[in-house]
């Protein structure tokens, strides 16, 4: 998020819009903002380098369907059963 180029009322209620403040990833994102703030945006790409991967984490997951990739085709290898697919009510998608 960069520096509006002009600054109205509006600007701070919209600021929230395109943030994950309260969400999921907001604690990620305010860790990786407050070392770019310290530094400036040129150093922020190398000085902040382990804040952004784990916000970058945080919101794409890869790591994480990387393991799950790897446990199915485990369980594929040794012929286990899969577990069977729950019901649709029952699904939180978060």
């Amino acid at each position: 998020m960069g520096t509006p180029a002009l600054y109205t009322p509006i600007t701070k209620a919209q600021a929230s819009w395109f943030s994950n403040q309260g969400k999921r990833c907001g604690p990620l994102e305010m860790d990786y903002y407050r070392c770019a703030s310290s530094v400036s945006l040129n150093r922020a790409h190398a000085d902040c380098e382990k804040e952004y991967a784990d916000f970058h984490e945080c919101m794409f997951r890869k790591k994480q369907f990387e393991r799950y990739c790897v446990m199915q085709a485990e369980r594929k290898k040794q012929g286990r059963p899969f577990p069977p697919t729950p019901h649709p009510d029952g699904v939180s998608i978060v």
